[in-house]
């Protein structure tokens, strides 16, 4: 049985509808968000960022992760509490980089909500 990730990142229309919800979010909290073709022919690279902070993710059909993961960057410390707000993980040594591992669509969306809520709160 196919994981949610790999039906939805498997399809061109499905790719593009992501996407979208993805900007559309990243627009709603100031964040610039730019794509390109990734590796392979199913796959495509978004980039977000806004100030030092930038979250990275593929949406890439041939991935056998089988989950939507996106990988935050930040120049500044994250909030100690960030793990909590993003529902992923934080490296704890340097508090710069924090991970989002969901196994649906709709709860990645809330992860990086989560994210994008808590650094406009500290800013």
């Amino acid at each position: 049985m196919k994981t949610e990730h790999a039906r939805m990142c498997g399809k061109e229309e499905t790719r593009r509808a992501m996407l979208k919800q993805v900007r559309d979010l990243a627009d709603r909290y100031g964040w610039a968000v730019t794509y390109r073709k990734g590796f392979g022919e199913r796959c495509v690279t978004v980039s977000m960022q806004k100030g030092e902070h930038v979250v990275g993710m593929d949406f890439d059909g041939k991935s056998h992760v089988g989950a939507f993961l996106a990988h935050w960057h930040g120049g500044t410390e994250y909030p100690h509490d960030f793990n909590f707000a993003i529902r992923g993980s934080i490296n704890t040594i340097h508090w710069c980089k924090a991970t989002i591992c969901d196994d649906t669509f709709k709860e990645f969306l809330i992860s990086l909500e989560g994210g994008f809520k808590r650094l406009e709160a500290t800013s």
